[in-house]
């Protein structure tokens, strides 16, 4: 995910010099993105980490080769847009399912905040070291390398994950209920809070 956007963005401006463009994608496939993955999340829920991850890995790859096929080929904006944005929209969202492994696996013990604290800075560090990684591909290796080497990443990362069967949370089972969790009041009293906060 730290990769991703910057990727896309210096692959379109290294191809076409138009930061218009790459600015839409990056809009586009964040918004997509936001309306996926807690589908995504409800499905992996329901179904298995597993079940779910596998098959979007494979989105993910097939969105993103098209995507460079179409960078690569100076094809016209719209078609960069609806890739780019697809691509990001399958991008397979590992650190919730990662977290709640960890919540499964050490569950009432001591060690679980630690294991959070790992978590947490391995995010960070990754954060901050993986857009440096794709710039410097970007721009001594090929622009294209950035883009490869994130899809590359992310279905290693999936497959990686997938395989580990014993930390893998049990299927929930869970019905959809009724309404969103936006309609929750204890979600609402908490962000009227931190609302209220910004303003102090």
């Amino acid at each position: 995910m730290g990769m991703l956007s910057i990727a896309q963005v210096m692959l379109i401006v290294s191809v076409t010099g138009r930061y218009g463009t790459a600015g839409i994608v990056s809009a586009a496939g964040a918004i997509l993105f936001a309306a996926v993955t807690p589908r995504m999340a409800r499905l992996a829920d329901r179904l298995g980490q597993a079940v779910v991850l596998r098959p979007l890995a494979l989105v993910f790859a097939v969105t993103s080769a098209a995507f460079i096929g179409c960078a690569v080929s100076r094809a016209p904006d719209w078609m960069l847009i609806v890739t780019g944005a697809l691509s990001r929209a399958a991008m397979p969202a590992l650190g919730p399912m990662v977290r709640s492994r960890w919540s499964q696996l050490l569950s009432g013990t001591g060690r679980l905040d630690s294991a959070f604290a790992l978590e947490g800075i391995a995010d960070e560090v990754i954060f901050i070291a993986a857009p440096v990684l794709v710039v410097a591909l970007a721009t001594e290796v090929q622009p294209v390398s950035g883009m490869l080497v994130t899809v590359l990443l992310g279905v290693a990362g999936v497959a990686g994950l997938t395989r580990h069967r014993r930390s893998e949370p049990a299927v929930s089972g869970v019905s959809r209920s009724g309404g969103t969790v936006l309609r929750s009041a204890g979600l609402r009293v908490q962000i009227g809070r931190a609302s209220c906060r910004e303003r102090v």
